[in-house]
C-alpha cells in the first residue's frame, strides 16, 4: 500500500518566542503568534520567553491529617494543627513552613472567625 504525499512539501514551523504566554480566552487560530493555547508540563521562561519543563515538586512537610488552620494577621503565618495535635507554622513572606512549635495539650481543635 503506498503512502499518501499529502504532507510531502510540508516544511516545519519552528517557534521560539512564547512570551505572550497562555491564552485561553481566544480561539485558538485568533491567538499571536508569541501565544500558547495550552501546555501541559511547560512554562514561560520570564527572562527570554522561551518555553522550559516545570520543576517537580517537592514534599515540604508530610501531615497525617490537617485538623486545623489558622491565620495570625500580626506575624503573618498559618498555622497548621494535625491530628496528632501539633503545630507548625507557614509564612506567607517567605513561603516556609517551619518545624514543629508544639502541641496542644486540649481535647478539642481550634476554632477561628474572622
Amino acid at each position: 500500500m503506498k503512502l499518501g504525499t499529502k504532507h510531502e512539501n510540508q516544511q516545519p514551523l519552528v517557534r521560539s518566542d512564547f512570551s505572550g504566554g497562555l491564552n485561553t480566552s481566544s480561539n485558538v487560530d485568533g491567538i499571536a503568534e508569541n501565544q500558547l493555547a495550552s501546555a501541559v508540563n511547560v512554562e514561560v521562561d520570564s527572562a527570554n520567553g522561551r518555553l522550559k519543563t516545570v520543576a517537580g515538586t517537592v514534599d515540604l512537610l508530610k501531615f497525617a491529617e490537617i485538623f486545623a488552620a489558622v491565620y495570625d494577621e500580626i506575624n503573618e503565618t498559618l498555622l497548621l494543627v494535625t491530628s496528632d495535635k501539633k503545630i507548625y507554622a507557614a509564612d506567607f513572606t517567605s513561603g516556609e513552613i517551619s518545624g514543629e512549635l508544639g502541641n496542644l495539650s486540649g481535647e478539642l481543635y481550634p476554632i477561628s472567625t474572622r
